[in-house]
């Protein structure tokens, strides 16, 4: 029996979408949206599909995922990984960067710079293959020892750069052949899965390849610490060069993040392009004079100093990179050789 005063189709209009026991667990901006779809669907004169509801990625786990905060009382006591950057490896430890983001606004979208280029680095293998291998040494680089014996001059500097970090890897290709380079290469710092990887190129005198290929710092590049101590490994006879980061641990204080150190000798350096002479040195535009550690300039990186063990204002950052390649760098190689726990 119909009731007097309401149209014909107050059926239609009156009956919930969903069944009454899932309406109150859907969001009201998904209930708009849904109304919205019926409407659209109405003028076309579309058959009305029932469908399952959908909650949104981030309402499900806003009350689950608990974020760090850089507002505390303590800022030095702060998580190292706050904020936007926190949410993100939550996300990715849940295993939800995976899943579409219904929402208007797709917060995994922050983690991925806009790159020029739509070339990924799946799709974009390395182009470059390293200098042909000597014979491969028959025991892993050794560091000095003891190690009070090590007292070189080291040039530290930082540089957001990612092609530095790619030739530091593609010189470990010839210095670390039996190392497993797959998951560094997929991880080199400031390079997103949607870029490309920057064009190297290699020539008995490259020119120095920070200053040569700048790239505009985007606002998620980290500023990462560039590390050469000459002289470094097997009795002083190859260098070490490398890039790292120090992390604060809540619980541990400071600890080795992101980190690679390979050996090298000065040639290799030229061929990449990681030193620049002083005016009138091998290697430099204007002359081929001596060559040697002495007549360095930079390595590495553009923005650096040479730092001296015995100068009262180098000292700390000259142990520093010390400390974290004789020390944090080997332990985390002999780690993966199965040498110790």
């Amino acid at each position: 029996m119909a009731c007097k005063g309401l149209p014909s189709n107050a059926h239609t209009i009156l009956s919930p979408r969903y069944p009454q026991s899932l309406q109150e667990y859907i969001p009201m901006a998904q209930q708009l949206r849904a109304s919205s779809t019926q409407r659209t669907r109405q003028d076309v004169q579309e058959p009305e599909k029932a469908f399952a509801p959908v909650v949104l990625r981030w309402e499900q786990y806003q009350d689950v995922l608990h974020v760090h905060s850089i507002e505390s009382e303590d800022s030095q006591q702060a998580p190292a990984t706050t904020g936007v950057k926190h949410f993100l490896h939550m996300h990715r430890q849940k295993g939800l960067t995976s899943k579409p983001c219904l929402d208007h606004i797709d917060y995994a979208l922050l983690s991925r710079p806009q790159s020029t280029t739509t070339t990924t680095m799946a799709s974009a293998p390395l182009s470059l293959k390293p200098h042909p291998r000597a014979p491969s040494p028959p025991s892993p680089p050794s560091p000095p020892s003891p190690p009070t014996a090590y007292a070189s001059a080291v040039y530290a500097g930082k540089t957001h750069n990612p092609a530095v970090f790619l030739a530091v890897l593609l010189l470990a290709q010839h210095n670390l052949p039996h190392l497993d380079l797959v998951s560094a290469l997929n991880h080199i710092p400031n390079i997103a899965p949607a870029d490309a990887l920057p064009a190297l190129v290699t020539a008995a005198r490259s020119p120095f390849l920070d200053t040569r290929s700048p790239r505009p710092r985007r606002d998620n590049d980290d500023e990462i610490n560039i590390a050469f101590l000459p002289h470094f490994y097997d009795n002083g006879t190859r260098h070490a060069l490398g890039f790292f980061q120090v992390v604060r641990c809540p619980r541990r204080g400071r600890v080795l993040g992101t980190a690679f150190f390979t050996p090298c000798v000065e040639d290799e350096l030229r061929r990449y392009g990681l030193v620049a002479y002083v005016e009138g040195a091998h290697g430099d535009e204007q002359g081929d004079g001596a060559s040697g550690v002495e007549t360095m300039r930079r390595v590495g990186c553009e923005e650096g100093e040479w730092r001296e063990k015995d100068t009262v204002e180098d000292y700390e950052e000259w142990n520093l990179v010390y400390r974290v390649v004789s020390v944090a760098w080997e332990t985390r190689m002999r780690l993966i050789r199965g040498n110790g726990e």
